[in-house]
Order: C-alpha cells, then structure tokens, then sequence
C-alpha cells in the first residue's frame, strides 16, 4: 500500500516541533531516544568530512530537505553561504532561530531556484523519505537547477524497508535513478554498518518486541515526553548497549566490508 503525501507532509510537520530547541532528533530518529540520534549524527558526520568541503568549494549550494539547520551549520564552517530548502516551516523556524541564512519554504519535486544555479546540492536522508515516483522527479529538479560540473551529493537508506515513512532503494536503484535524471556517477560507499544494532533489531522483529514503529498519527506528541516503561524500556536498553559496542568499529568496518553490507549509501555525482 503506498502512503499518501498528505500522511508524510503532517508527520515531518509534527515532527518539527519535537523537543523544544533540540535540532537533532526530528531530522533524524524522530521516534527515538535523543542518544540514539547522537550517535548517527556522528556516524554521518565522520562520512561527510571530506565531502563538506568539496560542495562548499563549488557555491553556490542548496540543501534539499535542509529540515532544523544541521548540515547548513557544517556547510557555512566550510566557507559556503547555502541555501536550504524545506517543505516543513517547523523545521524551517528552529532553523532560523539557530541563525541558518538562506532558507526558502519549498518541496524537492519543484524545487524554487532558477535553472543552472547550483554549483552543488546535498541532500541527507531526504530523498529516502519521499516516494518512488517523487524521487525521481526530485532527482530530474537537482539537475534542472545544477549549472555544467556541478556535484551532487546524497546520503540515502539502502537497507531493507523499515518504517512507513522510509523508502530505500538498491545502491544501484540510486544509481540509475540519478542517471536518468542526467546525473554522471564518481563515488558511492556505504554508511552506517552498527552490526550489534542491527542483530538487537532482526530479532526483535522476529520476537516481536515493542520497538519503536511510527505510524502517520505517531506524531501527534513527542514519544520522548515520557520515559520508556517495561519491556520497551528493556528494549531500550538494550540498543542503547548494541550501539555503544558498535560505534568504535565502524571505521574499520568501511574499511573491510562491501558497501551494500551498509544500512546507507553515500553518493557522489556531477552533472
């Protein structure tokens, strides 16, 4: 069953407006304990360090789904002035109040900017969240606004399908996709690997476990308001052991293992 765009658009909104100033949880593990966040902002981060740099060399930059400000905070350290774009004007309103620049309300498929503008786009766990038929149609919009030599970077699921609200494709599938869209390949590695994470989760899923599984009304209220009781509790725990055990290796698991062993894809093209 596929899932209305209005479903997407009021969760991402509601999500907006979770946890006060903290800008790290609605844009990534919305359903989550904050720790959980942490720890894949700092997995993505270390992914991005050299890429960071290369788009902010090529301004000027657009952020697709630039949702509370995260990466346009690392894009301006890195000397660039970048516009972010976000369809949610909660996102859009914690980034502004945390001093992000250039922010413009707007969806990926019809993105507001001149065609041939962009040196460079980034977009990061956005385009994992937008329907097939939409992805395609974002990807053909980064190329109509990419001038000749642009690069566009994205950081996307590649792992099985996982929440209602998550929408992966094959390394290849991105691959193609932004190939038909005009796009040329250079790189792609993968992202994420956290192996005790994901052992805790295949057999949760297998027992049955009371995870974590956000539905279109699971954002009505914050998950985190209150702390998690009884058997979630004890799940809880119990990821949050996994991911500390797995953090410290994934350095060395890029390293030995295939990228398709990754749960995320980084890709790098030009136009």
């Amino acid at each position: 069953m596929s899932t209305p765009r209005k479903d997407l658009a009021d969760y991402w909104e509601r999500a907006g407006r979770y946890g006060g100033d903290d800008r790290m949880r609605p844009v990534i593990y919305v359903e989550a304990p904050r720790w959980m966040s942490e720890a894949a902002d700092r997995i993505q981060r270390d992914s991005l360090a050299r890429v960071i740099p290369l788009l902010a060399a090529r301004e000027p930059v657009v952020e697709l789904g630039c949702g509370t400000g995260r990466w346009q905070d690392a894009l301006r350290r890195a000397g660039a002035r970048p516009v972010g774009i976000d369809r949610s004007s909660a996102m859009l309103a914690k980034a502004r109040a945390a001093g992000a620049g250039r922010l413009v309300r707007g969806a990926t498929t019809q993105l507001p900017i001149r065609s041939a503008w962009a040196g460079a786009i980034l977009s990061v766990t956005v385009l994992q969240h937008t329907p097939p038929p939409d992805q395609q149609a974002a990807l053909e919009e980064t190329r109509r606004i990419a001038r000749d030599g642009a690069m566009l970077c994205l950081l996307e699921r590649i792992g099985r399908h996982g929440a209602w609200h998550v929408f992966p494709r094959s390394p290849d599938g991105w691959i193609r996709a932004a190939e038909r869209a005009g796009w040329t390949p250079l790189e792609w590695s993968g992202v994420e690997f956290l192996p005790a994470v994901r052992a805790l989760r295949s057999a949760a899923s297998v027992l049955h476990a009371p995870t974590a599984q956000p539905r279109p009304e699971a954002a009505a209220k914050d998950p985190n308001e209150a702390p998690p009781s009884g058997a979630r509790a004890v799940y809880w725990r119990a990821m949050r052991a996994a991911t500390a055990a797995s953090l410290p290796l994934e350095p060395w698991l890029r390293r030995v293992l295939p990228g398709s062993a990754a749960t995320h894809g980084l890709f790098l093209f030009t136009a």
